[in-house]
């Protein structure tokens, strides 16, 4: 197996520079060939891809080719990195690893570990990838397309990673109050100042509307599954969990916190919930959007989602317990 390590130093806020460094290391020591490749400004991912792939560098699987080892895509960074490379691939059968820089969403539903050197053991004792569930997006509005592999939200909940993301980079947060708690300080700050907006929602052949959306998220029920031909068939029919808020009131606000608190969202009349295979999220009015902490700024949304699947060099034995 041949390895091509695209890094991105400055993800998690150049926590990927450390990360990179130890695997590097661990390689070298093992004597295991490979060759990394380092993101050098925004978005450099993309052309970074774009030249792999049509240099032959990145193949599908199975290997046509016999007795060839196999180039084997591995993406140190963030959620933001591994999204901008799964939709610049486009290609759900060419196989990726990921070795994260800090804890987020992803590594924490899917069990994967934050250590380097256990992380890139796991990922060289795997022979073959698994498929992962995924969500397959067409915004209308702006024409575009994508694949979500986390999770999205709308309004608040993109607001707020926004936010989050803006202070953890700002070195001047470092010396206020809050700084080791951003998400609680920054969560209370938009409850307060956001007015709501209206969405219309459909699925099962039924629509809802809500005229206060507080916060509006969809996310994929990841897991990994074996890539036999039956089993991606089946498993790309599985259904995605989304959950709606409206802004009503403080006292609503707060038996909603308390809800969320005890894990038990489904359990409140307060909150909106479901699973669908395939949903359309409307509002007319512009919203912040984020897809795996990829930041859409402010625009009308008409948003279709159906479930996909991306290969990735994953075994279920190397997910952290």
């Amino acid at each position: 197996m041949w390895l091509y390590l695209l890094i991105n130093e400055q993800a998690g806020n150049g926590n990927g520079k450390r990360v990179a460094r130890e695997v590097t290391q661990y390689l070298d020591e093992q004597d295991i060939s490979y060759e990394a490749i380092y993101t050098a400004y925004p978005f450099h991912e993309r052309m970074l891809i774009h030249e792999l792939l049509e240099e032959k560098k990145l193949v599908s699987w199975p290997q046509e080719e016999e007795g060839k080892p196999f180039p084997l895509l591995i993406v140190i960074g963030g959620e933001g990195t591994l999204h901008e490379i799964i939709n610049t691939i486009q290609d759900p059968t060419i196989p990726i690893a990921y070795i994260p820089v800090i804890k987020n969403e992803f590594t924490k539903n899917c069990g994967i570990t934050t250590s380097p050197k256990k992380r890139i053991q796991q990922i060289l004792a795997t022979k073959e990838p698994m498929a992962m569930h995924t969500l397959y997006y067409q915004e209308q509005v702006s024409q575009a397309s994508g694949i979500c592999f986390s999770h999205l939200g709308i309004g608040l909940s993109a607001e707020i990673e926004k936010n989050v993301q803006e202070r953890k980079r700002n070195q001047l947060f470092k010396i206020h109050p809050f700084y080791f708690m951003p998400k609680f300080y920054t969560v209370m700050k938009n409850i307060s100042f956001h007015n709501g907006f209206p969405i219309c929602l459909e699925y099962q052949g039924r629509k809802w509307n809500f005229p206060h959306t507080l916060f509006c998220s969809v996310t994929n029920r990841k897991h990994f599954f074996s890539i036999e031909e039956e089993n991606l068939e089946e498993n790309t029919k599985v259904e995605s969990e989304f959950m709606i808020i409206e802004k009503r009131s403080w006292l609503h606000l707060i038996r909603i916190a308390f809800s969320l608190w005890r894990h038990r969202p489904q359990n409140s009349p307060l909150i909106f919930t479901g699973e669908g295979k395939q949903l359309r999220i409307i509002s007319t009015v512009p919203q912040y959007l984020h897809f795996d902490g990829q930041i859409w700024n402010p625009q009308p949304i008409d948003l279709r989602l159906m479930p996909s699947y991306q290969y990735f060099w994953e075994t279920k034995n190397s997910k952290e317990n």
